[in-house]
């Protein structure tokens, strides 16, 4: 566990880029830093603000929102979802950096977003529960694990370098990866499914009646379930292939 969480924090130290007008200072040091910082693509702090260094003391809060059926985070920031009838949101990580986390719902969408940059070893963890999660869009290099879905259509949008793990059911499912994140829907059974890649993000699924496909880089699609009608258009070096006939 913690060689992972050192990788993470390594991969998110590498990932920081300073853009600046005039002066950049050493934000690790805690002092101001003129532009922006970047993480895996992401902004995560304005540059105006001190990078607040974590603790690594682990602490646990549970965060009150209204109804939601749909997330996007922004940031390193992991995802743990159960489909249920209660709603539910715990959130865990440093105990410093947890105030700098905003989880807030309107009209439907639970958006999970930092205040300000900071510099952590331990992962921020959402956990959550709802009726329905129709749609999950995710900004950075945070993962998600996503469990007994059930849902006439469910939308995945990656942006960066997080990878997904989907199951359970949903007849129609539309993935939309552009950067190096990795999806593994192979137990999320679909009827349908629509599939975009762009840059060098896996995914495996599994569809039984129409797969569409689009590449663009060095991507790879393995799909399952026999689908009975396959569109491919591919413009790189990745691949589409069926996993049942491995």
């Amino acid at each position: 566990m913690n060689s992972i969480i050192n990788l993470r924090f390594i991969r998110q130290v590498n990932a920081v880029l300073f853009l600046t007008a005039t002066v950049i200072h050493s934000a690790w040091a805690g002092q101001v830093v003129t532009g922006k910082i970047i993480i895996d693509g992401v902004i995560v702090g304005d540059g105006n603000n001190q990078v607040v260094n974590g603790s690594a003391i682990m602490a646990h809060e549970k965060r009150q929102v209204g109804a939601f059926d749909r997330v996007i985070t922004e940031g390193s920031i992991d995802i743990r979802y159960q489909q249920s009838a209660v709603t539910n949101v715990e959130i865990s990580g440093d105990q410093t950096i947890l105030p700098l986390i905003k989880i807030e719902a309107n009209a439907g969408l639970l958006r999970i977003s930092s205040t300000e940059s900071y510099q952590s070893r331990l992962p921020i963890v959402v956990t959550m529960s709802a009726p329905h999660i129709k749609q999950l869009t995710m900004n950075g290099a945070g993962d998600a694990e996503l469990n007994d879905l059930d849902e006439d259509e469910f939308k995945l949008e990656l942006n960066g370098s997080g990878n997904v793990v989907a199951n359970g059911r949903a007849g129609e499912v539309i993935v939309k990866i552009d950067g190096s994140g990795d999806v593994n829907a192979k137990n999320l059974i679909s009827q349908k499914a629509d599939v975009s890649i762009n840059g060098s993000g896996n995914l495996a699924l599994t569809t039984s009646q129409y797969l569409k496909t689009n590449l663009v880089g060095s991507g790879d699609v393995t799909y399952y379930g026999h689908p009975k009608q396959v569109e491919k258009q591919m413009n790189g070096s990745g691949e589409i292939k069926s996993g049942d006939a491995l």
